[in-house]
């Protein structure tokens, strides 16, 4: 289909639902990739503690342990979740979930998929809340969280995951176009097929 053929047609930019299923369906399949890595990884480095902790150990050392592994899959996610996201939606223009629920990821302009550079800017600021977790949770393995007297790193992640996904829904709900602020910052639309 060439380009005008596809500018004349209007573009179905009214899948905020289908969206919000494509991002569960998503993390779904993130939480099983990690998963798999996770296994791979203990199986590729069996005496890291993070892999031997056992109900048996002592409570401070399995708790450690415990911390330890929930880092390592931040950090598995960190690097998953951008991966997942930029090299999908910069190939065809859609996720696993995307194209199980009917939506792509297009160019504003000219309706058609913008390629990896336009996916970077789009996931640039799931890249950022990544970052922003991996701080966290950082500050809180190194002990910061004991010195003071407020909320620990899984409540702030809560609020964070919170806060992003309602500006998200407001931006798009609020927007014309529903785009959130990566598909404004790159200029791109989620539509229907």
């Amino acid at each position: 289909m060439s380009t005008q053929t596809q500018q004349a047609r209007p573009l179905d930019v009214q899948v905020i639902g289908r969206r919000i299923s494509a991002v569960v369906i998503d993390y779904f399949v993130l939480g099983i990739a990690l998963g798999m890595l996770f296994w791979v990884f203990s199986l590729i480095f069996p005496n890291l503690p993070v892999v031997t902790a056992q109900q048996g150990t002592p409570p401070v050392e399995l708790g450690r342990s415990l911390l330890d592994a929930a880092l390592f899959g931040l950090a598995l996610q960190g690097l998953l979740r951008p991966i997942y996201f930029i090299g999908l939606e910069g190939y065809d223009g859609q996720t696993i979930g995307k194209r199980i629920v009917g939506i792509k990821v297009v160019s504003e302009s000219t309706g058609q998929v913008g390629g990896f550079g336009v996916a970077i800017k789009r996931n640039l600021p799931r890249l950022v809340v990544s970052g922003l977790l991996l701080v966290v949770y950082v500050l809180g393995y190194i002990g910061l969280s004991r010195f003071s007297v407020g909320p620990d790193a899984n409540d702030i992640e809560t609020v964070i995951w919170g806060v992003t996904g309602i500006v998200g829904l407001l931006t798009m709900s609020f927007s014309g176009k529903t785009q959130r602020l990566g598909d404004m910052l790159a200029r791109t639309l989620v539509v229907g097929k």
